[in-house]
């Protein structure tokens, strides 16, 4: 009934039969997602393909979730994954583990961004400027002792991520080819380091929501779409770095308590250093 509230909705009935609230939004988007990304590979197809489409995914979404009620079947995580999250819980006992991925990305973050800033073969003039000006901002922020996760000091080390990343991607002082493999293997680290972090660390300080996760199907449906060309590839490429770098500098950014720490030196260097390069 559309005019009266009941527990008819999809999401409701998920829960229903096992799943959690994040769960339950995880696969309406997935379903949500498929759907729009059939509209776009379907959009020069006749009406009937599209129809069809639409029809047989719903068709199958909500016969699983009747077969599942009919049965009682119930999603049960801990007894069908007990023994998986046992293994699980003494590779999280390990000090080494736990600590590990966190030192990584505390140490990967502003490494990559001194790095990345010498390795741009010009900076033009207007990114120089603007990266000093926030140098600056930064710095004077720090100074008159704004706490680490203030809005200010959040935009300066996205737009400094952005800048970086865009501009050794956009002017590379070593053609793209010699450093392809090694650039892939650091992102994929600092990806995996940042999801182990997350996921493992005793510290509740940081969660991902269902919008990350749509944050996340976006890239890939960009990078889908973008296929075929090496302009696209080359966007959709800088899009997974900025991506993984902005979660990766807001997982620092929720932890820090220091104000002078790795994460804010390294961004200030960067800046610093695009804003000479530029002007000298």
């Amino acid at each position: 009934n559309w005019f009266r509230a009941t527990k008819n909705h999809i999401h409701h009935r998920l829960m229903g039969i096992g799943f959690d609230h994040h769960g339950a939004v995880v696969i309406i988007y997935t379903i949500q997602t498929f759907f729009v990304i059939s509209a776009a590979v379907l959009r020069y197809q006749s009406d009937a393909v599209v129809l069809a489409v639409y029809l047989g995914v719903c068709f199958l979404v909500f016969t699983l979730l009747t077969l599942a009620e009919r049965q009682r079947w119930r999603l049960d995580a801990r007894s069908r994954l007990g023994r998986m999250d046992r293994i699980v819980e003494r590779i999280k006992a390990n000090a080494y583990f736990v600590r590990g991925p966190v030192l990584l990305v505390g140490a990967l973050v502003p490494a990559y961004l001194l790095g990345a800033s010498l390795l741009v073969r010009t900076v033009p003039p207007d990114f120089g400027v603007v990266a000093a000006v926030l140098a600056i901002v930064l710095g004077g922020s720090l100074l008159l002792g704004q706490r680490p996760g203030a809005v200010q000091n959040r935009l300066v080390v996205y737009v400094a991520v952005a800048f970086v990343v865009y501009l050794a991607g956009r002017y590379p002082l070593i053609p793209p080819g010699a450093l392809e493999v090694a650039d892939t293997v650091f992102f994929v680290v600092v990806g995996v380091a940042l999801a182990l972090a997350i996921r493992y660390h005793t510290e509740e300080v940081f969660r991902v929501t269902p919008m990350d996760y749509l944050v996340i199907l976006a890239v890939l449906f960009v990078g889908a779409t973008a296929r075929g060309s090496a302009e696209g590839s080359a966007i959709t490429a800088m899009l997974i770095k900025t991506i993984i770098m902005f979660y990766a500098a807001e997982w620092l950014i929720s932890r820090l308590r220091a104000r002078w720490n790795w994460l804010f030196m390294g961004t200030m260097g960067a800046l610093l250093l695009l804003g000479l390069r530029a002007l000298v």
